[in-house]
């Protein structure tokens, strides 16, 4: 709600915004909450979204139930491990290729609370959205009847990489584009052979992406 509440701010306070529409651009779990603004009153304001790899998760597809879904994918415990263990492991593991400012922009997440680490994102905070990932799957969504609805541009990341969250993104993806086209909504899809973390690793390039699709 909170996308859908910064955009009635906006149109309410500022007069110049009253005749602008609005572009929005979404990344993972981000694009779940720029695609919900099609269930509000505000979708006629909307010009455009960008999906990147996202948005097409369902999660009930993969899992038994929620429980398994929680098992699988929560945070680990990042208690009992030293700040240059996590530096390590960042540098080392999770973002191998990405920039130093990304990498720092990923330390940010963490910090250091008389020697203990802790995550700035709580660990019942991320099963809360955890949970909301597996209760409202964009492709059972209530889109709102409007008299213009936003282009949607996906733009997939590695097709071919079964993942946890999908084990087959070309069907998940194909799936949420059916429930877009039911109501006539423009949707096109752009398959890119790039890692799920393309915003850290290559930004330039997916800005000149985004870039030659919004002009």
């Amino acid at each position: 709600q909170d996308i859908i509440f910064i955009i009635g701010y906006l149109q309410k306070h500022y007069s110049n915004w009253k005749n602008n529409l609005i572009d929005i651009i979404s990344h993972s779990y981000g694009c779940n909450i720029a695609l919900n603004v099609l269930t509000s009153q505000y979708m006629s304001l909307i010009n455009n979204i960008i999906c990147i790899d996202g948005g097409f998760v369902n999660l009930k597809s993969i899992y038994n139930n929620f429980n398994d879904c929680r098992r699988s994918l929560e945070p680990p415990n990042f208690t009992n491990h030293s700040w240059s263990d996590i530096e390590s492991t960042i540098r080392g593991q999770w973002c191998k290729n990405w920039t130093e400012t990304a990498i720092q922009s990923m330390l940010f997440n963490f910090y250091l609370n008389n020697g203990v680490i802790s995550t700035k994102l709580s660990y019942m905070r991320h099963i809360q959205l955890l949970h909301d990932l597996w209760c409202n799957p964009c492709t059972n969504m209530t889109i709102c009847d409007s008299s213009r609805y936003p282009n949607i541009y996906l733009i997939g990341l590695s097709r071919l990489k079964p993942t946890k969250y999908s084990i087959n993104k070309e069907n998940d993806m194909k799936l949420l584009i059916d429930h877009l086209v039911k109501h006539h909504i423009n949707v096109q899809l752009n398959w890119l052979e790039e890692s799920h973390d393309m915003p850290t690793e290559k930004p330039e390039l997916l800005a000149k992406i985004i870039s030659n699709i919004l002009n």
